[in-house]
């Protein structure tokens, strides 16, 4: 019978083990496989997907961490109001130029047929996959069902473009 391995060895082991597994789940360098916040599939999806020390984010992800810290920016949410974010990302229709020349008034217009008050809008451009994104921050009642809130937002600004 052979000697079996010492602590050493045995945490070597363990550590290529790991090694491994991180490569695996999180790739190497700009070449991550998952999200670490959505789970989304770099193969399956086409998504970009970038690692970080210990954490890999896709562009969605990316866009929307960035849309949330923007709206921590800007002061407290009033009483009896709760405030949220409506990403548009996937609707590169959002700023066609027709739409860009009413796009404030059209937002606070959708926004009070909500009863929610506009607060700030921000777009950004970018090329390739990213494409164009708009994000709408808003204060909607307390208690609101934001998941249904955020939908009917952007089918009501939307419109015909959703389908």
């Amino acid at each position: 019978m052979g000697k079996s391995p010492g602590w050493r060895e045995r945490l070597r082991s363990a550590r290529q083990l790991l090694r491994g597994a991180g490569v695996t789940l999180l790739g190497r360098g700009d070449d991550a496989v998952v999200c670490s916040f959505c789970g989304r599939d770099r193969h399956v999806t086409g998504c970009d997907i970038v690692a970080g020390p210990g954490v890999a984010i896709c562009e969605s992800c990316a866009s929307l961490a960035v849309s949330y810290a923007h709206s921590q920016k800007l002061g407290p949410v009033p009483e009896g109001r709760t405030g949220d974010v409506v990403a548009m990302f996937e609707f590169p229709a959002t700023l066609l130029p027709p739409h860009r020349v009413s796009l404030d008034d059209d937002l606070a217009s959708c926004a009070g047929e909500l009863s929610c008050e506009l607060i700030s809008w921000g777009y950004f451009c970018g090329e390739g996959r990213v494409g164009d994104g708009l994000s709408v921050h808003i204060h909607a009642p307390a208690g609101a069902n934001l998941p249904l809130l955020r939908e009917s937002f952007r089918r009501l600004y939307l419109g015909d473009a959703l389908d």
